[in-house]
């Protein structure tokens, strides 16, 4: 790859990373002649046209964005401290990380925190866990569990709600604390980008049972919402047949109703 295209590329990168716009089409055409298929960049990103040549790009797989960034970045930095040192820390990922936990009878948030493969806990873990995807869920604790018995789930033990930032709960980092459950549920997004998380996890935690929750009556609550599914989001869904027979129904119906919906309207 010329190294003008790398440098363009970079760019494109950079901005995507501190959140700004950009014209996507041209991207795609440098992640192309990069070796990207169409395949891996639905993978890698959620694209939203909000402008004439202006698209918000969001991130689906920070694992792979990472990569990216490491591939084509214009200085080769070997951790977050000496990005800083070069003027850009958001070009690396943070050497740890942290994820917040609660139950019922642990109510005040616990932190779990991650440094390289280590992982300390204040509390030891439950026997099962539920992760969502947005902090409003993870605050109304006990409006969420009591969403749960609408899923299919009668909780009858103590189980570990878990959070952590966007779809930071598929961070590698995290998994050989996750690995210490007997069964991973999901309560994320009824969406693609939801259900792209959920298949991240079962690919990394395959030694796991690992489900993807919502109500028993999706149907209605989706005809209901006003959030309509995008023509590339309705494409993207494809990918992911054949997960589990609980997400194919949801894809299912996520087409049938051409909507989704965000897990805040389980509140």
């Amino acid at each position: 790859m010329a190294i003008v295209q790398k440098t363009r590329l970079s760019g494109y990168i950079e901005k995507i990373n501190a959140g700004k716009t950009v014209n996507y089409d041209a991207f795609a055409k440098l992640l192309e002649d990069a070796g990207y298929s169409d395949r891996a960049r639905r993978s890698l990103f959620r694209v939203e046209l909000i402008g004439a040549n202006r698209y918000q790009v969001e991130i689906l797989d920070q694992a792979a964005f990472s990569d990216l960034q490491s591939r084509f970045g214009q200085q080769q930095l070997t951790d977050r401290a000496s990005a800083a040192v070069a003027g850009n820390s958001h070009r690396m990922g943070v050497s740890g990380a942290c994820l917040l936990l609660r139950r019922k009878s642990i109510p005040h948030p616990q932190v779990v925190l991650f440094e390289g493969q280590q992982w300390t806990s204040p509390v030891k873990p439950a026997e099962r866990a539920l992760l969502v995807e947005n902090l409003e869920n993870f605050l109304a604790l006990e409006q969420t569990l009591a969403v749960l018995p609408e899923c299919g789930w009668s909780v009858t033990e103590p189980i570990d709600l878990l959070y952590a930032a966007g779809n930071q709960i598929t961070h590698s980092i995290l998994q050989p604390f996750l690995s210490r459950y007997s069964e991973l549920s999901c309560l994320f997004d009824p969406d693609p980008g939801g259900i792209h998380m959920f298949r991240t996890l079962c690919r990394s935690m395959q030694q796991l049972p690992v489900r993807f929750l919502y109500p028993n009556d999706i149907e209605a609550r989706l005809t209901a919402s006003n959030r309509l599914l995008k023509a590339k989001e309705r494409e993207a869904l494809v990918d992911y047949s054949g997960l589990s027979p609980d997400v194919d129904r949801l894809i299912a119906l996520i087409r049938l109703t051409n909507r989704t919906l965000e897990q805040e309207t389980y509140l």
